[in-house]
């Protein structure tokens, strides 16, 4: 036991100078070198989280539209309306005038499709705040698993950036 703890240490201490070796030190004066500074060409929405949104939101919207286009009932004609369409037919339905067989699919089924809308629609907004990584997208991401120790206890540590 004693043997693992000193090597925990060993690894804590080889991952400290590590680290501080690559952080340039934390010096608040240096600048980044020319090649580190991101091309003028690549600015713009983050590109995941875009591609993300738009595959959210378009196919639920297009199965939305296919189902307002196809019923009869005069409240899932809000279904063409994008973003709100869903909820809006979701409570001017009338089941007393028209009864509604599958009651609790189709509301659950509206909900959803609201949902993933509304969800598309803030990933594709959002990515144009979201700030492109200068390095690029890949070059962010790291993952390392470690020694470790928790009180007497001895195991792994994960760490990661994403």
């Amino acid at each position: 036991m004693y043997t693992m703890r000193r090597l925990c240490a060993a690894a804590t201490l080889v991952e400290i100078r590590r680290v501080a070796a690559t952080s340039h030190g934390k010096d608040p004066s240096y600048s980044r070198p020319p090649s580190e500074v991101s091309p003028p060409g690549r600015k713009g929405p983050s590109l995941p989280m875009f591609i993300a949104g738009v595959t959210t939101l378009t196919p639920s919207y297009a199965a939305t539209a296919i189902v307002g286009a196809q019923s009869n009932r005069d409240a899932d004609k809000w279904l063409f309306a994008p973003l709100a369409g869903p909820w809006i037919a979701l409570a001017t339905r009338d089941c007393k005038v028209d009864p509604c067989p599958n009651r609790l699919r189709d509301d659950l089924l509206l909900g959803g499709a609201g949902v993933l809308q509304g969800l598309g629609a803030a990933a594709t907004i959002a990515s144009f705040f979201w700030p492109r990584s200068p390095h690029g997208e890949a070059e962010r991401r790291s993952f390392s698993i470690r020694p470790g120790g928790v009180g007497r206890g001895v195991g792994l540590s994960a760490r990661g950036t994403f």
